[in-house]
């Protein structure tokens, strides 16, 4: 996978646990002030869905704990995680970096960074749906310039990219078992 727009993504929700009634719109939206906090705002797991007009669809966020950032030291917007071995709750940017990551939990956990953050830092990812566009939920920076790119950290061979049928892909978890698929694309890779 060399680069492809979030916006051309649909992510495959497979995160465990009830959708919440979304009770308040996060300060600043999902990407906004309460993303990027050491003291969390929220029950860890907590996921609610959201309507998006701009995208024309339902787009789905999870609240988590980024524990470890492999790459530059900075989780930057539209970074692909995975959870640790040790909580569900709990990811970082190379599933498989520690033994058991996905011997433990399911295949097919995936969530998209909203913001740029440091390691042991709390906040909201995209876990499922369309890429929220509409400024209220607080994404147009991972909707407008995100991409997700090897060279960004996407650890070669946690996330691969399959061709289904010569325009749209799949995109699997390839750190499981069974290849369970995370999210479908609109569009090729470039």
């Amino acid at each position: 996978m060399t680069s492809l727009a979030c916006t051309d993504l649909i992510l495959i929700d497979n995160w465990p646990g009830p959708l919440k009634e979304l009770t308040h719109i996060p300060r600043a939206g999902f990407g906004g002030e309460e993303t990027g906090v050491t003291v969390p705002t929220t029950i860890l797991g907590s996921r609610v869905s959201v309507y998006d007009v701009t995208a024309e669809g339902w787009s789905t966020f999870i609240y988590l704990k980024n524990v470890e950032v492999v790459t530059s030291g900075t989780l930057v917007i539209g970074q692909l995680l995975g959870p640790e071995t040790t909580y569900l709750y709990r990811v970082n940017q190379d599933p498989d970096s520690t033994a058991g990551s996905y011997i433990t939990y399911p295949d097919g956990l995936c969530a998209i960074a909203t913001k740029a953050m440091i390691a042991n830092q709390y906040g909201w990812f995209w876990c499922g749906g369309v890429c929220a566009q509409d400024a209220k939920w607080g994404c147009t920076a991972l909707a407008a310039t995100s991409v997700l790119t090897d060279s960004s950290g996407v650890a070669t061979g946690d996330y691969a990219l399959k061709l289904v049928d010569g325009t749209a892909s799949l995109m699997f978890d390839t750190c499981g078992s069974d290849l369970r698929p995370v999210a479908y694309s609109l569009a090729d890779d470039a």
